[in-house]
């Protein structure tokens, strides 16, 4: 009696390729795969679980700390514009500027000197204007980066 082999299909081909493959190695070379996907799988394993573990606390952590940064930014630009807002408040409140009478009766040249007085006692700016509210100049300091037209143009865009 004749039997007939049913063709493999490529299923079964692909496990027998796999199998003779595992079969045909020597002992000593399957105890060192074996050794090594023991010894790697494990760490592989550990390093993912790990990072999947840390990953929110370290985006977290950066989140935080740029938010800190942007509140320590804050607060410095706030107090730099309460201190230059104060500083406006002094100067437009001397008498010799907001003082009609005592206006009239000082001169350009006096009104010129208390403002270069308060740049070089003050330290912080480079030059100091008073302007009207059509930002016309009233009186300015000889400073180094002054130019009216800048400052006339600017303001007359608010």
């Amino acid at each position: 009696m004749k039997t007939t082999h049913s063709p493999k299909t490529s299923h079964q081909a692909a496990l027998s390729t796999s199998d003779s493959w595992w079969n045909r190695q020597k002992l000593g070379t399957k105890a060192t795969l074996l050794a090594i996907a023991l010894g790697t799988l494990p760490v592989f394993a550990t390093g993912t679980l790990a990072f999947l573990a840390t990953s929110p606390a370290i985006k977290k952590q950066a989140i935080d700390l740029q938010e800190s940064n942007v509140s320590k930014a804050s607060q410095f630009v706030n107090r730099y514009m309460f201190e230059r807002y104060g500083d406006i408040q002094i100067i437009s409140n001397l008498p010799i500027f907001a003082n009609r009478k005592v206006s009239s009766i000082t001169t350009q040249a006096e009104k010129k000197a208390i403002l270069e007085k308060y740049i070089r006692i003050y330290g912080v700016y480079d030059s100091i204007a008073l302007l009207d509210l059509n930002g016309d100049s009233l009186v300015h300091s000889d400073g180094k980066n002054f130019q009216i037209t800048r400052v006339a143009s600017i303001s007359k865009k608010f």
